[in-house]
């Protein structure tokens, strides 16, 4: 059924569905199982919905349904919801990305491109903004930031921590009525988020109302340690031995649930196993595609997240058996994938030495230029696992020692072994680390520069041609690419990170590129992009001032609609931009 005539069924079942029976009836009729389903099940429906609808007020509309669905937020409403709500935003805006992933080949089981990022995330703000309550406002919010986190422009991640703050504050400040079930919403939907958080949003949160809710949901709620009665159970199965010492019998019942409890992180290892074995099928039909597949793999790994041991441990099993080449066998390198994915999510809480020797070494056989394009896929989840370990602050003198290799072996394997999408982001965090307050910088102070320098050069000697491999690229509406455009494109998505002085010298550079662009649509497309960087809030207060000012007064304007030779306004090279509205 097409995906748009898929959201009267689901509508009526969040409208009129009452129990899990109604449920059942509404989303699989004639289903032997239909009885078993629950509002989670539900829930999972929604989110490859919510990503593939093409029409925004659409996705608004959905939006509003859930926020107000009394099957959802009826009086069984317990943590499990509250976490699949969140589940089901950061699950749809990552397949999203998915979707306009111009690296993915779409499967034939797939569903057209559905709306951009911006667009669609701006569909779903409007539907949070009716009568739900400003709590679960804060659960779709937290939802999008995690899910769009990795990809989303500067512009789009600042509003969205603007509106997760402006719901928490408020939410806080009106009180919950006694509903600790909202307290503790707040709680996770505000620790999920919290690291995706600019040290000024971080400063706008209100810490002093913040906190009661924070320690009532930890250590009052039956969720959380629930006042500490465990440990009254505990006292009775504890003696006194020797040696005014204690002894708590591995026998003994509290000891035995306490041990059943503890093996949630197994659990979470055996599923990331099983996985594993099965990523050589599900790899083929588009992980992200499948919402359950997507939960049970996030969960599992978050779960595993909080134990860096048992993380650490986990990886040295899934690591490629031989290190150093790259693997004849297409199951090994399917079984390379998976460990560079997954080994990517635990980055952070890895010692150095640890990234190094377990990961950064499997990744170093796919950073190479290669023309075997079936193992693309590799090559991209291995330069961005290596990203992942450069930019973790505390890996800050192995990065200041590798950058260098890295920058060189990023440029010799592109266009051949990545993808326009990933040689941009690639180059985008490469400039974010190596720019202040980045401790990388510190040490290599003059390396931004140097990198754009590179950049510069390249773009001057660079192919105009299409792209024999990546032919097609959403950021350039589906037109033929050059690997110049592309170059182009990225040094423009590298300047919101640069410090003043640096920025303040490479925006009449960037200017100027633009125009050596000769297709007239490339060069429009690139001239649009420096606009949008400019104007859509990607630059934080003091750059924007800057921009403005070189915009206005420094001849930016003219520089970036004309190029160096002066041109008058409405002479046929202003490429399509208004230049009444700039």
């Amino acid at each position: 059924m097409p995906i748009e005539k898929s959201l009267p069924t689901l509508l009526r079942a969040l409208q009129s569905a009452s129990s899990q029976q109604d449920i059942s009836r509404y989303l699989v009729p004639r289903n032997r199982f239909a009885s078993e389903l629950t509002p989670g099940s539900l829930l999972g429906s929604a989110a490859r919905l919510l990503a593939l609808l093409s029409n925004p007020s659409n996705v608004t509309l959905l939006t509003s349904q859930i926020l107000a669905a009394p099957v959802i937020w009826g009086p069984s409403t317990n943590l499990q919801i509250i976490v699949g709500v969140i589940t089901l935003f950061r699950t749809a805006s990552y397949h999203l990305l998915r979707l306009h992933d111009v690296s993915h080949t779409p499967k034939p089981l797939e569903a057209p491109r559905s709306l951009g990022l911006e667009e669609w995330t701006t569909a779903i703000v409007i539907g949070t903004d009716g009568a739900s309550p400003r709590a679960r406002q804060v659960l779709v919010l937290s939802g999008l930031l995690q899910g769009s986190q990795s990809r989303a422009r500067n512009g789009l991640s600042t509003r969205l921590q603007d509106d997760l703050l402006i719901s928490v504050n408020l939410s806080l400040r009106k009180g919950t009525s006694g509903s600790h079930i909202i307290d503790r919403a707040l709680v996770i939907a505000v620790s999920q988020v919290f690291d995706f958080l600019d040290i000024r949003a971080r400063h706008t949160l209100d810490h002093d109302l913040l906190l009661p809710t924070l320690i009532e949901a930890v250590f009052f709620s039956e969720d959380g340690i629930h006042q500490g009665y465990f440990l009254g159970t505990i006292d009775a199965d504890v003696s006194e031995a020797a040696d005014r010492k204690f002894d708590w019998s591995a026998r003994s019942t509290s000891y035995l649930q306490l041990q059943s409890t503890a093996s949630v992180p197994s659990s979470a290892v055996q599923m990331l196993k099983v996985l594993r074995n099965l990523y050589f099928i599900s790899s083929h039909l588009g992980t992200d595609t499948l919402s359950q597949y997507s939960f049970v793999y996030l969960a599992a790994i978050d779960i595993v997240s909080q134990y860096p041991m048992i993380a650490e441990a986990l990886l040295g099993e899934l690591r490629p058996n031989k290190t150093g080449v790259v693997p004849q066998h297409p199951l090994d390198r399917c079984l390379d994938i998976y460990f560079l994915n997954t080994a990517e999510h635990f980055i952070s809480i890895l010692d150095t030495e640890v990234a190094d020797n377990l990961v950064a070494s499997a990744a170093l056989p796919y950073l190479g230029a290669s023309d075997e394009q079936r193992s693309l896929e590799a090559f991209e989840a291995a330069h961005s696992v290596t990203l992942a370990i450069l930019a973790v602050p505390h890996n800050s003198h192995l990065a200041a020692s590798r950058i260098e290799t890295y920058i060189n072996v990023l440029f010799e394997a592109f266009p051949q072994s990545l993808s326009p999408r990933q040689f941009r982001l690639a180059l985008t965090q490469l400039v974010r680390i190596t720019s202040p307050p980045s401790p990388v910088s510190a040490q290599r102070p003059l390396l931004s520069s140097a990198l754009l320098e590179i950049v510069r050069i390249r773009i001057e000697h660079a192919s105009a041609q299409p792209l024999a491999t990546f032919s097609k690229d959403g950021e350039f509406d589906a037109q033929p690419i050059s690997e110049q455009a592309v170059l182009v494109i990225a040094l423009i998505h590298s300047l919101p990170f640069l410090q003043l002085d640096v920025l303040e010298d490479w925006l009449p550079v960037a200017a100027r590129l633009c125009h050596l662009i000769h297709d007239p649509v490339l060069r429009h497309v690139c001239k649009q992009r420096f606009w949008d960087v400019l104007s859509n809030g990607e630059m934080d207060l003091d750059r924007a001032a800057l921009c403005a000012n070189w915009w206005n007064t420094g001849k930016g304007r003219e520089m970036l609609l004309y190029g160096e030779e002066k041109t008058t306004p409405g002479s046929p090279i202003n490429d399509g931009l208004d230049a009444s509205r700039l």
